[in-house]
């Protein structure tokens, strides 16, 4: 079965949907912005020592405010994510999927989705999962714990490489390209 983090990383190629650092940044511009508005007359009386001071408080306030904060939001982050997948059963229902040297089938729900492995975009791996890509922006996610064995996986990779004509791309390529073109 599929858990959340499987899903999370196929989507953002991360298990955290909200990453430490872009946060400490959106924090650090809100406090930057808090000491402009605050510093403002300051600026209007030419005093610009204290202009400068309370922008520098201010934006230091929010880093540290962000790095106090990041973990309830980034649980809060994955929470949304993980109710939004729960609610439409995306997660914790079995899967069923198989891979020969005709190409890759999936069953869920009493559905079957079958790619040959010439329709595949790209094979990829990194050391959580494989990646079998339908499009830049699909992808049929393979958790590794389904193996039982790193044997088992290095086996399943061997035959990826003689049914695909070449190895699984390590590390992804893709994972983690969730940025439309338009």
């Amino acid at each position: 079965m599929l858990d959340v983090d499987d899903h999370v990383v196929g989507r953002y190629g991360r298990t955290a949907p909200l990453q430490r650092l872009p946060f400490l940044c959106a924090t650090s511009l809100v406090g930057l912005f808090i000491g402009l508005i605050y510093g403002f007359d300051w600026y209007q009386r030419g005093e610009i020592g204290p202009l400068v001071l309370s922008i520098a408080v201010s934006a230091g306030i929010g880093l540290v405010a962000g790095w106090a904060s990041y973990g309830f939001f980034s649980a809060f982050a994955q929470g949304l994510w993980r109710g939004y997948l729960e609610k439409r059963e995306a997660v914790g229902v079995p899967v069923a999927a198989t891979a020969d040297a005709q190409g890759l089938t999936v069953r869920l729900r009493g559905q079957t989705w079958v790619s040959p492995w010439d329709s595949l975009l790209a094979v990829e791996e990194d050391d959580r999962l494989f990646y079998f890509w339908t499009s830049k922006y699909q992808a049929h996610v393979w958790p590794k714990r389904a193996f039982d064995s790193p044997e088992e996986q290095a086996a399943f990779r061997s035959s990826l490489e003689e049914w695909t004509g070449s190895a699984p791309a390590s590390p992804p390529l893709l994972a983690g390209n969730v940025t439309p073109e338009y």
